[in-house]
Formats: structure tokens, C-alpha cells, sequence
């Protein structure tokens, strides 16, 4: 049987045990119960410390040009041949095509140009003035009327004479006076014709020099016309997409992209909260999935625009309404060659802040 001291003590025990049991229990439901704490406010010197990151794009240099010919406002014209494909490398003023309309139009142009040989030519004639054998025909037409005016003028007065002694009829006296004022007009006639002749008035020169300009005009719009027939580069650059071919009407894509693939640049799409961190000058990395390590570059432009977000992330619960502010980041020259053909290839970008603190 045991003893009083024993079982004093096991029962001491035992009471020591259901108090700490009762204290734990309360102090559990207590941190059960607690109101829970709200969250600290979001900082910027946290996200300096550790960079913007943002998803983005490639493009290449600063625009990608989408080529077209000058006269498809309304669609239609039709490739006769193409110069390039896609990948080739081309120089400002490269033809990288030519349209239909192009013989058509270099006919247009050779038959200005006769128009212009036609007007000067017109123009030195009057300039020159007239022959010199119809010069002299006229001259001496004009020698042989003076000396018919001379005879008739003999005529007459020997009419007049014999008309005081009654010797000559009246009728016979009018037909000599007649014919000596027909004689005297006709030489004043051939007189004029001859002063005309030998004379360059200004007004004709200036009616002949007009003729010119007006051909000459006919041949720079000609020129102009011909020259869209064909679709030039409008930059040193890589063409990226082309989308008609000889033999194929351009639509409304038009006919190529052409960017310059030696100069890329990664566009990231910044959030509109962390974009007051970015400014032109600081470091970047890219980063493209196909491609092993990062693309070194340095932020170049921040927009001023907020937009909605392009690049979208694979998870489908991420905010596709987001606001953006488009970041221009020119890569590093020694690897950009290594991007040159990801144009629009979606990437990841991290601007380094942290300088900035």
C-alpha cells in the first residue's frame, strides 16, 4: 500500500502537468485568434537594390520600315521582279523591286525628253531669226516693187501732163492714178513683210522659251513616275519579311520589312510603378530563351507614353491589363550579331538601378 508522501507526489505531478497543458492550449488559441497583421507597405529602395526586370521584345535599330510603292494607296500594283530575299543585306537606294508599270513608264519618260529637243530647237530657231535666202528673196521682191512703183509713178504723171491739154480720156486718167497707188501699196507691203522677217520680237522668244520649260517639266514628272515603278531601301539595312513576290499584287502588308539588324535594341515593357526608376544610361541584360548567358546593353530611350502590356508572360493569371512604359535598350555591338536574326523574338530584360541610390 502506498504512502501518503507518494501519493501526495504523484498527484503533484499530475497537477503540474494539466497546468502547463491548459497554459499551452490557451496560448494557442490566443495566436489562433489574433487579428492578422497588415502588410508592410511596398518601397522603391528594395526594388532598386535589386534591379527593374521587365518582359520585352527585339527589334532591330530604332524602326522596322514596311516597304511599299508610292502609287498603292488603293492596293493593285503588281510585282514584275523582285532583287532581294529575305536575309539579304542591302544599301540605302538598293532596288528591291520593280513594278508592272515600269516599262510602261520609261517609254513615258524617253517621249518627254524627244518633247524637249522639239521646244529648243524651236526656241533657236527664233532666236537665229529667218534664213538668210528668205531674206534675200524677199529683199529683192521688194526691189523689183520699187521699181514697179516707179514706172507707175512715170505713168501717172504723164497722164497728168496730157489730162491739161485734154489729150487723154478721164477713165484712162483714174486707171494710171490707180495703179500707181496699187504699186505703192504692195511695196509697202513687201516692206513690212521684210522689217518682220529680219526682226526677233521678244514675245516670240519668250512663247518659244516656255514651250521648253513645259517640256522640261514633262520630263521631271516622268522621271518622278519611273522611279516609283520601283521600290527603293530606304536605309542601310536586312530585309526581315516579304510579302509579294514576282508576279503577285501588293496588298495591304505592302511589299517587305527591312530593319538594321547591326544596331538591335530590346524594347521592355517597364511597369508603370518601377518605370520612374529607369533613366537613359544604366546597364541592362537581355536575356533570349534560345540563346545561352545574357546580351550586355544600356538603356538609350524611356517613353512617355503609358500603355497596355504586348508581351505577355506564359502564366495565363498574370495582369494583361498592366500599364507600360516602353524601354529601349541598345545592345551591347559585340553581341549583337548574335540576335540579328530574332527580330520581335520576346525576351527577358533586368535594368541594374542600383547605382542610383
Amino acid at each position: 500500500m502506498p504512502s501518503v508522501s507518494n501519493l501526495f507526489r504523484r498527484h503533484w505531478i499530475t497537477g503540474l502537468v494539466l497546468a502547463f497543458l491548459l497554459v499551452a492550449g490557451l496560448a494557442v488559441l490566443q495566436f489562433m485568434n489574433r487579428p492578422p497583421e497588415a502588410p508592410a507597405p511596398a518601397t522603391a529602395a528594395p526594388l532598386k537594390s535589386l534591379g527593374v526586370g521587365a518582359l520585352g521584345r527585339l527589334e532591330p535599330g530604332w524602326k522596322v520600315f514596311r516597304l511599299s510603292p508610292a502609287t498603292n494607296a488603293n492596293g493593285g500594283d503588281q510585282v514584275e521582279s523582285l532583287a532581294v530575299e529575305e536575309g539579304d543585306v542591302v544599301q540605302r537606294g538598293a532596288v528591291i523591286a520593280t513594278l508592272d508599270s515600269h516599262r510602261r513608264k520609261v517609254a513615258a519618260l524617253s517621249e518627254a525628253k524627244a518633247q524637249v529637243l522639239v521646244a529648243a530647237a524651236k526656241l533657236a530657231q527664233v532666236k537665229a531669226g529667218p534664213k538668210h535666202d528668205e531674206v534675200a528673196a524677199l529683199a529683192a521682191a521688194v526691189e523689183q516693187q520699187v521699181v514697179a512703183v516707179a514706172i507707175a509713178e512715170s505713168e501717172y504723171q504723164r497722164a497728168l501732163r496730157l489730162d491739161k491739154s485734154n489729150a487723154i480720156p478721164t477713165e484712162e486718167m483714174e486707171r494710171k492714178k490707180s495703179q500707181r497707188d496699187r504699186e505703192q501699196h504692195l511695196l509697202e507691203q513687201a516692206q513690212s513683210q521684210l522689217a518682220a522677217l529680219t526682226m526677233i520680237r521678244p514675245e516670240e522668244v519668250q512663247v518659244a522659251e516656255a514651250e521648253v520649260a513645259k517640256a522640261e517639266a514633262g520630263v521631271t514628272r516622268a522621271e518622278a513616275e519611273l522611279e516609283d515603278a520601283q521600290v527603293l531601301s530606304p536605309i542601310d539595312g536586312r530585309i526581315l519579311k516579304i510579302y509579294a513576290r514576282a508576279g503577285e499584287r501588293i496588298g495591304s502588308d505592302g511589299l517587305a520589312e527591312i530593319g538594321d539588324t547591326s544596331n538591335m535594341q530590346a524594347v521592355a515593357e517597364v511597369h508603370e510603378r518601377d518605370a520612374p526608376l529607369v533613366k537613359i544610361g544604366q546597364k541592362a541584360v537581355v536575356t533570349v530563351q534560345s540563346l545561352a548567358g545574357e546580351i550586355p546593353g544600356e538603356v538609350i530611350h524611356v517613353g512617355w507614353k503609358v500603355g497596355r502590356r504586348v508581351v505577355l508572360d506564359n502564366d495565363p493569371v498574370k495582369d494583361t491589363d498592366a500599364r507600360v512604359v516602353e524601354v529601349r535598350i541598345l545592345l551591347n555591338k559585340t553581341a549583337s550579331h548574335r540576335v540579328a536574326g530574332l527580330s520581335y523574338a520576346r525576351v527577358e530584360v533586368r535594368i541594374d538601378t542600383a547605382g542610383d541610390q
